[in-house]
């Protein structure tokens, strides 16, 4: 996907979403940037609740051959800003565990007899532990076609 949104655009949406106006969306996303590297800058990691952790990295200084001077140059050591994503966030992004995949009780019971691997860790984890395999199969309904999330269906297990 080439699809690229821009800072008007987020301003646009957070104006419209709480019912401020564009100017004052934009004080608050250019704070919220500010601030994410003035601590940066300061050497600390920036870590936003659901979406990541953003780190300040340095890389070492480090000899690379240049081909169009046909020799070995060094580079010179540097900072630069790491990103890892949140679990939350990856989960998001990969309609995993809290995003919208949704089964019925028999295709979750098919999925955690199948002996295919699942991308799913948490039916990875549920397939390992045979005895809460059972009960789920004895406590649930396997005609009952109500989607459910595997978060709801745990809910029902507890």
């Amino acid at each position: 996907m080439d699809k690229r949104i821009y800072t008007k655009q987020i301003i646009a949406e957070i104006a419209a979403e709480n019912n401020l106006t564009k100017k004052h969306s934009k004080k608050l996303i250019e704070s919220l940037f500010n601030t994410v590297k003035k601590h940066l800058k300061a050497g600390d990691d920036v870590m936003i609740q659901d979406f990541g952790i953003f780190k300040n990295v340095f890389i070492s200084e480090f000899k690379q051959y240049n081909k169009l001077l046909e020799k070995e140059i060094k580079i010179k050591g540097r900072n630069r800003v790491s990103f890892s994503n949140s679990q939350a966030l990856k989960n998001l992004l990969n309609n995993d565990w809290w995003g919208p995949i949704k089964y019925t009780f028999a295709e979750f019971i098919a999925e955690l007899m199948s002996s295919k691997p699942t991308k799913n860790k948490h039916i990875k984890k549920l397939k390992q532990n045979k005895q809460l395999v059972k009960k789920i199969i004895n406590e649930i309904d396997p005609k009952l076609n109500e989607k459910l999330s595997i978060k709801e269906i745990k809910l029902l297990l507890d």
